[in-house]
C-alpha cells in the first residue's frame, strides 16, 4: 500500500507498474504458479482537499500471462498487454 499525498494520480500508477514488474520477476520462477491478484492502494486528495483511499492499479496474472512473459525485456507498459485483467485509476 502507498501513502503518499503529495504526489499525482499518474506518478502513483507509474510507481504501482514498476513495483508490480519487480514482483513479476521474483514471481517468474515459483514452480506452482496460479492466478495472482497485485492491488495497489494510495491515498489521493480531491478537489476539497479531503483524503480518499482508493484502488490505484490492479493486475491479475494467470499462469498462462506468465508464460508470454521474457523477463529480461518486460517494462512497465507491457503490463496491460499481458494481464488477465489490468486497470488503473485515470
Amino acid at each position: 500500500m502507498m501513502n503518499d499525498d503529495a504526489i499525482t494520480k499518474k506518478k502513483v500508477i507509474d510507481y504501482a507498474q514498476q513495483k508490480t514488474v519487480e514482483l513479476i520477476r521474483v514471481l517468474k520462477g515459483v514452480e506452482d504458479l496460479s492466478n495472482i491478484r497485485i492491488n495497489w492502494q494510495a491515498n489521493f486528495k480531491d478537489a476539497y482537499g479531503n483524503i480518499n483511499p482508493e484502488s490505484a492499479m490492479t493486475v491479475l496474472l494467470k499462469k498462462g500471462d506468465f508464460d508470454q512473459i521474457d523477463v529480461a525485456n518486460f517494462n512497465a507498459s507491457d503490463l496491460k498487454e499481458v494481464a488477465t485483467y489490468y486497470h488503473a485509476t485515470s
